[in-house]
């Protein structure tokens, strides 16, 4: 690994939740109609808020007790929180699931045999005929401004060679009490290339389906960047 941390990206977690997820979840997750679904990496759960209330849903986390319970409550969804990859592990939950999404987790992953350990967890809960989708940032395009993210990682970046470079990225946002009040928090992200992450999908098992570039969606005064996309999301089975 090298410079680590000299890199800074900046991440605005409104839009995040404004437009990025509600548009993907509707055109990706929505028209796959799942009857289970599995949110790999949840986050606060926001993903799960979005699904039709009556798709099983189940939340995992490393930090599950960041899971907001109170929303999914609130819309009366079904769901589940896993509270460890030992449960997920467990013979109930082999080939169990229709759609399992990996939303920005694999770039938050340092070590190549982590990565691989999840594929395979995945491998094993996912039903026979089920999908992957996979959600993240695009590494071919790093160097490039978008109205909502933003990171000079590039300026020294190898994309072949340099795979467990990673950079400090500091997410915007808000108090939820008092919207005024913004709030940061920073964590490092690790940038491969394609090829990485399609080589190691092979040999976990996964056929690719398909694969999709997102354009800039443009936010507030930002301008778009139309040229080249942030965004990309593969299909697998």
């Amino acid at each position: 690994m090298s410079e680590t941390g000299k890199h800074q990206g900046i991440f605005e977690m409104e839009t995040y939740k404004k437009i990025v997820y509600p548009n993907f979840s509707r055109e990706v997750l929505g028209k796959l109609e799942p009857k289970t679904f599995l949110d790999y990496g949840c986050g606060d759960g926001y993903m799960a808020t979005l699904l039709e209330k009556n798709i099983e849903k189940n939340l995992y986390d490393i930090n599950h007790g960041g899971i907001k319970e109170d929303e999914l409550k609130k819309e009366k969804h079904s769901y589940r929180i896993i509270d460890s990859l030992t449960e997920l592990k467990m013979e109930k939950y082999k080939n169990y699931f229709d759609v399992i999404l990996l939303s920005f987790v694999l770039i938050c992953v340092q070590e190549e045999e982590t990565y691989s350990d999840i594929l395979k967890t995945i491998k094993y809960v996912k039903k026979e005929d089920g999908k992957l989708i996979i959600l993240d940032c695009h590494p071919c395009f790093m160097k490039h401004r978008y109205s909502y993210f933003y990171t000079a990682y590039s300026e020294n970046f190898e994309y072949l060679s340099d795979t467990e470079k990673s950079f400090t990225k500091i997410i915007r946002g808000y108090d939820k009490n008092d919207p005024s009040i913004k709030k940061e928090v920073s964590f490092r992200d690790y940038h491969r290339p394609l090829s990485f992450t399609i080589n190691t999908l092979v040999e976990c098992g996964f056929k690719i389906i398909k694969m999709k570039e997102w354009p800039d969606l443009g936010f507030d005064i930002h301008k778009k960047n139309e040229l080249y996309p942030p965004l990309y999301h593969l299909e697998c089975k």
